[in-house]
């Protein structure tokens, strides 16, 4: 989305059939790349304003993948207080954490 600023900058991807579509598509197993689906939904979400009124993204479809991570990371938490998390399981709290603060 960096390389496309302009058309970021309309709206043009902000829609809730490519937000659905990048959720299922990191629902799915076992599919590549979901790193960079992931930075794209966030990047999406920090601009919640450029989706449509017609156009907004359905936040509760992230709302399995916020409840598995959120365990996952109390679990870790209360086996070793001093856990250090990776990169891809941070991107996904910062996920959770973008997706909570555009639903105010």
């Amino acid at each position: 989305m960096n390389d496309a600023k302009q058309l970021v900058a309309q709206g043009v991807l902000h829609n809730a059939l490519v937000f659905n579509a990048m959720v299922h598509y990191l629902r799915a197993r076992g599919t590549p790349f979901k790193h960079r689906v992931i930075s794209l939904l966030t990047q999406m979400l920090k601009t919640p304003h450029l989706f449509g009124p017609s156009e907004a993204p359905n936040l509760a479809a992230l709302n399995g993948i916020e409840k598995v991570v959120l365990q996952h990371c109390q679990h870790e938490v209360a086996r070793n207080s001093e856990v250090i998390f990776p990169s891809r399981l941070l991107q996904l709290v910062e996920l959770i954490t973008t997706k909570r603060t555009a639903q105010r």
